[in-house]
């Protein structure tokens, strides 16, 4: 290697702008955090919501009375006048279940309406398909049927039905222990007022810098009162222990079916989700590995993979994974795809290349492709929009009902982890 050579590799030539880029990056998302903030504050304050006048009591122990909303009432009406006193029940199970009834029934409705309009039209194929049985299915349509509901058909429909209707029946046989407690005063005011009185104990330390596992009890409350020999707040004692009272979420924003989810409950499905994310990582891995020596498919492949990863990730997060509320749903989102994609478009490029690879021309000419590839794909099958155009022009006008045929015409589905993803690893890729 020559003297030019090693002045090229050198820290000052190489080094020294990477480390002054990362310092522009960290410094311009600080002062991003810092506008979101502002932003946040100047909408919430210009908008009027339930939120504004609500104050929220996490998990009221499991004690006599605390499942009447009188009790709350003639604690909490000293702070002002209360327009409703909301108990949220442990029945996440109980919800589910109604809706998987729904759904049932919405299908059962769907093939009655095309058994009638084939009878209409005096279509023998169509009354044919509109009444077969489970019977009447292939071998692999009977197994997708039984594993996924797949190729419904009316004896599948009312046996299902039947099957939920009866837990269904079951489950609202059982009692449920409240898990929240939201009080919507008149006035905000008097919310201001509540959220003041129930104040406790909390030496300095907030509510964010505090234990996660604390946040959700009053166990941190009553361990500092007795830390600092102070007594704890009576305000908020409900039923003889410590509750933790602070303003209501935005009604919206809650996922009312998985509040009673459990924290094991929660990291559990949130590492099924992450290991059947990485089995699909661990597949591109090699199938890029195969190719990577055709430079335009490995670019195009990636690219793909780029594309396909905010579906995979989404079916993933909300056919497995447990949140109690939209924003985290978001969040866990945004973690997997900003990781994937980082893998995807970099790490398995490096541990594919062997190190005297690297730095040669031909390498770092398929890796541009790629990085070029990618940052045009995506753009572009969200311009073309091909999944909705297929549905409205092509599945939309067989709709048998109109509530069928309104689903395609309800545009692309989009999701602001998918958006921040994208902000994120383009500002990556602008690095010079």
């Amino acid at each position: 290697m020559t003297v030019t050579q090693r002045d090229d590799l050198s820290l000052y030539r190489n080094g020294v702008p990477d480390l002054i880029v990362t310092l522009m990056l960290v410094l311009f998302a600080m002062a991003s955090r810092k506008a979101e903030s502002v932003a946040v504050e100047s909408i919430d304050t210009a908008q009027q919501t339930p939120q504004d006048y609500s104050v929220c009591i996490h998990s009221p122990p499991r004690a006599p009375g605390l499942s009447d909303p009188d009790t709350y009432y003639e604690k909490f009406r000293v702070h002002g006048e209360i327009a409703f006193i909301t108990i949220c029940l442990r029945n996440g199970t109980l919800l589910k279940t109604v809706a998987k009834k729904r759904v049932l029934e919405h299908k059962m409705h769907a093939l009655n309406a095309q058994a009638e309009l084939a009878e209409r039209e005096e279509n023998v194929a169509g009354v044919r398909m509109a009444n077969r049985t489970t019977a009447d299915l292939k071998a692999w349509q009977a197994w997708l049927q039984g594993k996924l509901g797949l190729f419904p058909t009316k004896d599948y429909l009312e046996r299902a039905l039947k099957e939920t209707s009866e837990r269904l029946r079951g489950l609202t046989q059982r009692h449920y222990d409240p898990k929240r407690v939201y009080i919507t005063y008149q006035t905000e005011q008097a919310q201001r007022k509540c959220l003041k009185a129930v104040e406790t104990e909390r030496v300095a330390v907030s509510v964010a810098r505090r234990p996660r596992m604390s946040r959700t009890t009053g166990l941190w409350e009553e361990y500092v009162a007795k830390l600092t020999g102070k007594e704890v707040n009576q305000e908020a004692v409900i039923g003889g222990s410590v509750c933790r009272i602070d303003e209501a979420e935005e009604p919206s924003d809650v996922l009312w079916e998985n509040i009673d989810a459990s924290i094991v409950q929660r990291a559990a499905t949130f590492a099924l989700s992450g290991f059947l994310s990485g089995a699909f990582l661990a597949g591109s891995f090699f199938i890029l590995r195969a190719i990577f020596e055709a430079g335009f498919i490995a670019a195009i492949f990636v690219a793909l993979v780029n594309a396909l990863l905010p579906l995979v990730i989404r079916v993933l997060t909300l056919t497995i994974e447990q949140h109690k509320s939209l924003t985290q749903m978001q969040a866990s989102m945004m973690f997997k795809l900003v990781t994937a994609r980082a893998i995807n478009s970099a790490f398995l490029l490096f541990i594919i290349t062997s190190d005297e690879e690297q730095l040669e021309s031909d390498t770092l000419t398929k890796i541009l492709s790629i990085l070029i590839a990618d940052a045009f794909t995506g753009p572009l099958l969200r311009l073309t929009n091909l999944p909705d155009l297929f549905g409205r022009k092509v599945i939309a006008p067989k709709a048998k009902t109109q509530a069928e045929m309104n689903v395609f015409f309800q545009g692309a589905p989009w999701n602001l982890a998918e958006r921040y993803t994208d902000m994120a690893v383009n500002r990556v890729r602008r690095r010079p």
